[in-house]
């Protein structure tokens, strides 16, 4: 993963020093008659001030920059549907010279709430069997661990593993910010989910025995709070299910930008250790950690296979050609399904 630019502007054996970022817009605007030093002198400025405040997780100063600052737009609800396969496009990324966490900017994800609450994506809505394989295969995981009666999903989509977890009896709830989910949701299948973000769950302290966030950390401004959140929900004995990219797995190494988890949507980058260390902060513990496992129907993912092979257009083809409908396990081992339970009382936990 090609990275450049210190943000604090002092060269270290990670980065170089952040004026340096700055040296590629001055070399494509001398062309327009633009002065090439004050456009070096605007953007370094420019990209202080975006990471001024430093690691959101270990409040490090210390950050190596990524090699595309100047691509700066909070991305639009168009852009950050579930069903997206505009690989390797993000915002500006940076990685903490301490702990390692990639992430974007905080204040360049100012609104992101607003857009994921517009998003309409038909490509997910249409997705309903594959994910409910997934969603079973997610309960059955974690019931092995926790005797559940209560269980919460947020960022639970169209409701399906709210709707698998009450067929087995379980009392169970959603929370979903996008309008268009919750209506598919109720639509298809009576399912109503809480509107709204974990910044604030609307449960009382230690409501359910299992808490799932899957897939929805890498698009949050403050993980660190949801986390807390869900750990406040959630009973003393209780877990927090957590599945998120693993930037530091093969796939994302040998794929680099073209990881199928590059996207404009993702903006926390997590390893095993910044997990732990999420964990940790937020008040709970990691106390197993393994790869997740996908589903989709062949229709789905063929085209999305085939942006990485020769003949991409052909092969694609061919391949939802085959069954489209066919619904198959999918397991890059670059995703991490992490059970997290609380440390200490509520009272101990931090706020």
């Amino acid at each position: 993963m090609a990275q450049e630019g210190c943000a604090t502007g002092q060269e270290t054996g990670g980065g170089v020093p952040l004026g340096s970022v700055a040296n590629r817009l001055a070399i494509m605007v001398s062309r327009t008659g633009m002065d090439p030093a004050k456009t070096e002198s605007r953007e370094a400025e420019r990209v202080s001030d975006l990471w001024s405040e430093g690691c959101w997780l270990c409040g490090a100063r210390e950050l190596v920059l990524g090699d595309d600052q100047s691509e700066a737009a909070l991305p639009s609800a168009r852009s950050l549907k579930v069903s997206d396969s505009d690989y390797g496009r993000t915002l500006p990324l940076a990685t903490c010279a301490s702990c390692g966490l990639m992430f974007a900017s905080r204040t360049l994800c100012a609104g992101i709430e607003q857009e994921y609450e517009a998003v309409v994506d038909e490509d997910y809505l249409s997705t309903t069997v594959p994910r409910r394989r997934q969603a079973k295969w997610l309960l059955d995981r974690a019931l092995k661990s926790v005797p559940a009666r209560g269980v919460l999903d947020v960022g639970a989509g169209m409701g399906v593993l709210v709707e698998e977890a009450r067929a087995r009896g379980l009392e169970a709830e959603g929370l979903e910010v996008c309008s268009s989910f919750r209506d598919a949701s109720r639509q298809r299948a009576g399912v109503e989910l809480e509107a709204g973000t974990c910044a604030s769950l609307p449960w009382s302290d230690g409501a359910f025995d299992l808490v799932f966030l899957i897939d929805v950390l890498e698009h949050l401004r403050d993980p660190l709070g949801c986390v807390q959140e869900c750990l406040r929900v959630l009973s003393p004995q209780g877990e927090l299910i957590v599945v998120t990219p693993d930037v530091e797995s093969l796939a994302a190494r040998l794929m680099g930008r073209r990881w199928w988890h590059r996207r404009a949507g993702h903006i926390n980058y997590f390893s095993r250790s910044t997990l732990s260390a999420l964990a940790d902060r937020a008040g709970g513990r990691v106390v197993g950690l393994r790869t997740s496992r996908w589903y989709f129907s062949v229709g789905y993912l063929a085209p999305r296979l085939a942006r990485y092979l020769p003949f991409e257009s052909v092969l694609g083809s061919m391949l939802r050609k085959l069954s489209p409908s066919w619904v198959v396990p999918f397991d890059l081992r670059d995703s991490m399904l992490a059970r997290i339970r609380p440390s200490g009382t509520f009272s101990d936990r931090p706020r």
